[in-house]
């Protein structure tokens, strides 16, 4: 800005700094506060994204089975009717990836999850689809002596047997009789 002011030299030049000056502290009051809302708007929905991500790993841990997404879904939207099924499916993966909780690929139908990390083996039952842990005993041993990879590096395997559970057994029975 430029002011021409008689009697007063330097007053231009004054001026001149002073809007600079006024014009640094709101360009910096601005950043601030853009900083300050992305900042809050990224804690606020941090907050609800962990209370949401603990609502799908006490889902998880809490089921006495391994739960598909939707099974995981329809549990927590009994006691929390809000939340969205693409909350609960990105919940999930993001749990997955953190490596909290174990996705049991199966063929035929959806993943399921398992709370259990440690190597084992899964069942599903190819009637009414559900997954199981499964004991074997002995190892079951695909090391790179004993598989032809193709060139690839092995660096995993999961294994899900099929079978009838005992509760389709009991209704395939009752059916025949």
């Amino acid at each position: 800005l430029y002011c021409e002011t008689p009697g007063f030299p330097g007053v231009s030049t004054w001026m001149s700094g002073f809007t600079s000056i006024l014009l640094t502290l709101r360009l910096a009051w601005t950043i601030m506060t853009i900083e300050i809302v992305y900042h809050l708007g990224n804690s606020m929905k941090e907050k609800r994204q962990t209370i949401q991500k603990g609502l799908v790993w006490e889902a998880v841990t809490t089921a006495t089975n391994h739960p598909n997404a939707e099974q995981i879904y329809e549990n927590i939207v009994l006691k929390h009717p809000s939340i969205s099924r693409a909350t609960v499916y990105r919940n999930l993966n993001m749990l997955v990836d953190e490596g909290k909780v174990k996705r049991i690929r199966v063929l035929g139908g959806p993943d399921h999850f398992d709370r259990t990390l440690g190597n084992h083996y899964h069942i599903q039952c190819t009637s009414c689809k559900q997954v199981s842990d499964i004991e074997v005993f002995g190892d079951i041993d695909f090391s790179t002596k004993n598989v032809e990879t193709f060139g690839y590096i092995l660096e995993s395997y999961e294994i899900v047997f099929n079978g009838i559970c005992p509760d389709c057994q009991k209704k395939h029975a009752a059916q025949r009789q």
